[in-house]
């Protein structure tokens, strides 16, 4: 074999292509492998990044949740021992009346006190309970309209016992027994069933 001129420069440039082209497709190669590994990154940080906000979403729907039912549960709280509050009063002055047989001036205006203090109470703890708890506000709004009616009534006996004690007296044992009944209706609705049945 007789190597020419020709043949050397044909074989170097078969070997510089041979090796040009195995450096570029190296090259591509591994611009291609760097890129997937790039669009893989991006992808595993979008994905990283969905996570966490779905998480975030989620922590903070739990802590809402959290919130308006302590809130819904405080308001629950603050409504019944209010709404209680006043049926005991009105039981109480009912009762007395009916079992003295007079009205006693004190506990008339104790009552009035107290009854002026605990309605707007009942009245805003009611409104904000239509935001928290609609059912319940749904069971509670015929009962807590009774309520309000029902102390109009102690008030108009209240006054008509300055004139006419012994009516008034009648009067209070009908309101002690409307007191007793308004109070299981009450808890019925409160709690879904009647106490002590």
């Amino acid at each position: 074999m007789s190597f020419t001129p020709e043949s050397i420069l044909f074989s170097l440039f078969t070997a510089v292509v041979a090796g040009l082209g195995s450096y570029f497709g190296y090259y591509v190669k591994a611009r291609a492998e760097l890129r997937a590994a790039t669009e893989d990154l991006k992808q595993h940080v979008a994905n990283e990044a969905e996570l966490t906000r779905a998480i975030e979403s989620e922590k903070l729907r739990v802590a809402t949740e959290g919130a308006v039912g302590a809130e819904a549960r405080q308001c629950i709280y603050a409504l019944v021992a209010a709404v209680q509050s006043l049926l005991h009063s009105m039981c109480w002055l009912a009762w007395d009346a009916t079992h003295r047989k007079t009205v006693r001036k004190a506990l008339a205006e104790l009552y009035d006190t107290e009854a002026h203090k605990l309605q707007p109470e009942i009245l805003a703890r009611q409104a904000l309970l239509l935001r928290l708890d609609g059912p319940l506000y749904a069971r509670l709004q015929r009962s807590i309209k009774e309520l309000i009616l029902l102390d109009v009534r102690f008030g108009e006996t209240i006054v008509l016992s300055e004139s006419n004690e012994a009516t008034a007296i009648t009067d209070f044992a009908d309101l002690l027994s409307d007191s007793l009944a308004l109070k299981n209706e009450i808890d019925v609705a409160f709690s879904g069933e009647a106490i002590g049945a």
